[in-house]
């Protein structure tokens, strides 16, 4: 499955003191919005934000009009319900948004999250990442309904799998260990399927937790794995609420994280991509260590597939995700190499033994 956007896209803006900086309980102001389509649109509907755990529907309660140069806001005063659901969640809560035309139909589809708590870390990253989301055109449908425009996503289904959540590499006379947690740290992308066609990615949620727990996975010499854990999912389907009925079913779905389960496991044999080194490597002398627990790894294609649809997954290498290499006395040199940059800042880290 590809990224679907179109060559026009539809750009969500967040703007201003859209959410708060400070401790649970602040209000954040709004969204706003700057939307092109390949269709008109002329509202913007937001969802509730959810987190901890999905209910068995996602109401739309937020709505915007947009004017026609497709620039809009939406308020967005967070209720307790949301509070309480951001703080099942690490502090964090992911809407849905939809962009619907004159008639009061979708046009476009995204999913974003935002992070209210207070952990200073976290909120740089949100300051970093808080520009420009895109919208997913949506394809044609066969269910049409007149100026409806009263939508819920419902869960249809529930399963869980196995997701991406890292990789772990080591060379000879080294050890290393990654953790995940104490909160699950990972935006997961969210599928569209339009009247059962293929589905397409358009935004993320973000699966954390408030418990107090992590999952580790060591790793001695020669160690060079991808490392999964288990994680909740649902699908929902995009129902309206109409002068023709009650629960309308308007053949659009979505794909969306539900809840991490707590394991770790190592799958898949990197091992080749060790040994291999090129020219961001740093070296380490005996008995010395390395931790890497700041900025983001590598966004995954492919990190999870479930009902057919194959979801991105990236974890953050933040207070909650760490990743830590100790090196023995045998050799004098040990090598840590990045995909793209020093192990320091790279998305993905190699090890070497020359």
């Amino acid at each position: 499955m590809k990224l679907r956007f179109a060559s026009v896209a539809a750009l969500v803006a967040m703007v201003g003191a859209l959410l708060p900086t400070n401790a649970f309980g602040a209000e954040p102001e709004a969204v706003a919005f700057a939307a092109v389509l390949t269709r008109p649109a002329s509202n913007v509907l937001v969802s509730e934000g959810t987190g901890g755990g999905l209910g068995n529907q996602i109401a739309m309660t937020r709505r915007g009009d947009l004017d026609v140069r497709g620039r809009g806001h939406v308020p967005l005063i967070l209720t307790r319900g949301e509070r309480a659901a951001a703080q099942r969640n690490g502090g964090w809560l992911n809407f849905q948004a939809i962009a619907i035309d004159d008639g009061g139909q979708p046009v476009g589809f995204t999913a974003f999250s935002r992070y209210i708590g207070s952990d200073p870390e976290m909120m740089a990253r949100q300051a970093q990442s808080s520009g420009f989301v895109e919208f997913a055109p949506t394809g044609a449908v066969s269910a049409s309904y007149t100026n409806c425009n009263n939508y819920r996503w419902v869960v249809k289904y529930r399963d869980w799998n196995f997701m991406t959540i890292g990789e772990l590499h080591t060379a000879s006379d080294s050890t290393a260990k990654f953790t995940y947690g104490r909160t699950a740290d990972s935006d997961v992308g969210v599928a569209f399927s339009d009247n059962g066609g293929a589905w397409y990615l358009s935004g993320s949620a973000h699966a954390g937790n408030s418990l107090d727990a992590s999952v580790g996975q060591n790793a001695g010499a020669h160690f060079g794995y991808r490392l999964i854990s288990q994680f909740n999912y649902a699908q929902l389907w995009l129902v309206a609420d109409c002068f023709e009925g009650w629960g309308l079913y308007m053949g659009h779905r979505s794909v969306e994280v539900d809840t991490w389960r707590g394991s770790i496991t190592s799958s898949y044999d990197w091992r080749s991509l060790d040994n291999n080194r090129n020219s961001w490597w740093n070296i380490f002398g005996a008995g010395t260590v390395f931790d890497r627990s700041t900025t983001a790894f590598l966004k995954y294609s492919g990190a999870v597939s479930i009902w057919g649809a194959s979801l991105t997954a990236k974890s953050g290498a933040s207070a909650y995700v760490k990743v830590h290499w100790s090196f023995g006395t045998g050799r004098t040199k040990h090598y840590l190499y990045g995909n793209d940059n020093y192990p320091l800042y790279s998305h993905r880290i190699y090890a070497s033994d020359s």
